[in-house]
Parts: C-alpha cells; structure tokens; sequence
C-alpha cells in the first residue's frame, strides 16, 4: 500500500505529480540519505513552496521518513484535519533531532480533527535522554512518544474528534486532553494502559455528564480491564461501543491460568450485571490479546461449566436489555444471545416500549418489517397474540413482550 492524501486540485496529471512530489519527500531516499542535511533540507523546502496543503494524509502503510514528514506538516499542515500515522515502529525512520522537529509539526496544526498515531516508538542510532529511553538495541533505541504527542496536540489547540495512540501516555497528559476536547472527542483508541491512574482517569471521564465519547477501544492487562468494566454502571449514555482487550500473562503456569480464569469469569459476570442498568451500550467485546499481531484469537481459557454460567448471566441480561446488538467475548456465544442481539437490532426495543399503543396496521406493519426471520415473527406475535384473530384496531401489547423464549425454539 502506498501513501494517501488529498488535497485542493482539479487537473489529474498535476493532482499526480503533486502526489508524487509528496510522497518523494515523506519516503526515505537510498540514494540522497536524510533530509536533515542543509543542503538536502533547503531543496524540500523549495519543492514544498510550490505544493498544495493537505487535508488528510495517511502514512499507516509506508515507510517514512520522520524529518520529511515534520517538514510536510510544517509547510502543508495548516488546513489537515486527518491525519494517520506509520503503523509500524520500523516504518517511522529518524533521529531525535527530527523527533522534536515532528512534535513542532503536531503543535502547528490547529485544525486537525483526526488524528492516529499507531507507531509505539521509533528507531534512532542516536543515544537518547535516559528520562526517555526505554529498551536499548544493538543499533538503536526505542522511544515511547506518546506523552510527547498528546501535548504536542494540547499545544497546536485542536479540538480532536478521534484519537489512536498505540503507547500510553501519563494520567496527567490524558486528563488535560480529555479536558480540552470533551464535547468533541467521540472515538478513542489507547493501547498498552499500564497504570492504575491512566485508568482511573479514563472511567471517571466516561461518567462525565458532558463527556461525548461514543466508541473507546483499549487495551490493558486483565487485573485493570477488570476494573475498568466497573465504568458500564456508571457511564453516561453516550458511550455506544466498548472494546477491551487483555493480557493474560503466562497461560503455561498452573497457578496463573487458574487466576487469570478466576479474574475472567468475575470480569465477564460483573459485565453483565452492569448491562442490566446500563440500557446504552449498544457493541461489546472483552477478550483476550494474541500474543503476536499475526496470530489469530486462540481458543478459549474458560472451561465449559464457567462458559455456560456465563452465559446464563448474558441470558438473564439480554432478557430485559433491548439495547445490546453485538456481544463478543472469550468464547463463541451461544444460539440463545445470539437471538436477543439479533431482536434487539431490528427493533426489539421499540415494539416493547411503544407496543402497548401500537393499532393493528402498526402490529401487521412490524411483522412485515422482518418477514423473513422466523425469530422475529415468533417475538412479534407472541407480544401481541391476538393479531392472529380479529379485534379492535388498537391492541395492547402482551405481557410476555419481552420475547423471552425457551432454548429449544431459537432453532426452529
């Protein structure tokens, strides 16, 4: 995949070689080395003269080159508004005097609204501060950015709609982002919490009366994910979709696998009589991180009896939750949550709440509306029964509405 972006250009030959001129700057040259050089430096600055700004660039699947990226932002980055980072550590190449020119960049782009930053760290045959060297490697060293980023965005003043940071930043650096964006910030990714404050942080946002956040995917390790599933009973009702994704430390030890699935089977039930109460979730998924980014989801650490309690415990909630849509956990769920989410997304919670004012055109309307699922005209008529007889043109609706239905039918 190469380099995108986009900018203010009606001419397809010069919208390419506008593009191409973009893309020789951000990617790294074998034949002219780095860009930080004087000479080299002022030549970019030349072409970039001549060159449109941008309004969305996305360097997820490239190699690039950091110096030519904070030069591109400096010059073209007045007017971008997405912007998505290298996806990879090994595909963000500099050293840290380009570093701090990249945090330059992010402080002088007031109009970002999109903003991902998936690298965790970047590679530099410099040697680093020791206030930020993580991991020394023969060639290099390895930085965590993420504290750096957030205020270098605090400072440019934008007000972020979305935010991905694939490192975690400090408790203090993520209240003060919060803070400035809370009526504007809807979708937020933070992997690798690591601290019991990040996380303390982030639950009582999500209680916030005027926090807006609609989606939040974390990643933690399982001791915080358990207590940051807490936050369900007290969020407000804004907050749509959840994902979390755990560490589980080392599976091979007898002693930590029966901890880490003592912890799971608490998490999960505590999760479901959060969902109880809250009525506004409508997608959760909680489940455990592959060791590798390559591997898929292995097979679940619960054994069958824990699964199946579980699982009674979902059942009871979805009986009365008409909100929840989408439910992915440790295991695969069973038939019988599959058919509450599967009511629950065309419509289960409107036939139950208005059902009871609903005249006979509207009942025959809600079968019509799902004529092909069995599932959803076994619920509809056994909310209201006598649409299979004739009567007044306002029915009310039965007292068995909820569509609760034994195992054994959800088949048939």
């Amino acid at each position: 995949m190469s380099i995108s972006l986009e900018f203010d250009c009606d001419d397809d030959a010069e919208r390419q070689a506008i593009k191409q001129q973009y893309i020789e700057i951000l990617r790294p040259s074998t034949n002219t080395g780095n860009y930080g050089a004087g000479g080299a430096a002022t030549d970019v600055q030349v072409i970039l003269e001549n060159l449109p700004p941008l309004r969305f660039l996305n360097l997820a699947f490239d190699t690039v080159r950091m110096n030519g990226l904070a030069r591109v932002l400096l010059h073209s980055g007045k007017q971008l508004v997405k912007l998505l980072g290298p996806s990879d550590s090994k595909k963000l190449r500099g050293d840290h005097q380009d570093y701090l020119l990249l945090l330059e960049a992010i402080r002088n782009l007031p109009n970002i609204k999109d903003f991902s930053w998936n690298a965790i760290s970047y590679s530099t045959t410099l040697d680093l501060d020791s206030e930020v060297l993580l991991t020394p490697t023969n060639d290099s060293v390895v930085l965590n950015n993420a504290d750096g980023i957030v205020q270098a965005i605090l400072q440019s003043g934008a007000a972020l709609n979305s935010l991905g940071l694939f490192s975690c930043p400090t408790d203090s650096s993520l209240q003060c982002l919060l803070d400035r964006c809370k009526t504007t910030l809807e979708d937020l990714v933070l992997k690798r919490l690591g601290s019991h404050r990040v996380v303390k942080v982030l639950s009582k946002f999500l209680s916030r009366e005027d926090c807006h956040l609609h989606a939040v995917d974390i990643t933690l390790n399982i001791s915080l994910a358990r207590e940051f599933v807490n936050t369900l009973k007290s969020c407000n009702n804004k907050l749509m979709f959840l994902a979390i994704q755990f560490h589980t430390g080392n599976m091979k030890d007898a002693e930590t696998k029966t901890e880490t699935q003592n912890v799971m089977k608490q998490m999960y039930l505590n999760v479901a009589d959060a969902l109880k109460t809250n009525k506004y979730l409508c997608k959760f998924c909680c489940y455990p991180k592959p060791p590798y980014l390559h591997m898929r989801r292995h097979a679940s650490l619960l054994d069958v009896p824990t699964r199946e309690q579980i699982t009674a415990a979902f059942v009871e909630t979805l009986h009365e939750n008409t909100t929840l849509i989408h439910l992915e956990l440790d295991f695969e769920v069973s038939p019988m949550i599959d058919y509450y989410l599967d009511l629950n997304s065309v419509g289960r919670k409107r036939v139950i709440e208005n059902g009871h004012a609903m005249t006979r055109q509207q009942w025959v309307t809600e079968l019509a509306h799902q004529s092909n699922s069995h599932d959803w005209l076994y619920f509809v008529l056994q909310s209201n029964p006598l649409l299979c007889h004739g009567g007044e043109d306002t029915i009310m609706v039965s007292t068995t509405a909820t569509g609760k239905r034994k195992h054994d039918d959800v088949s048939k």
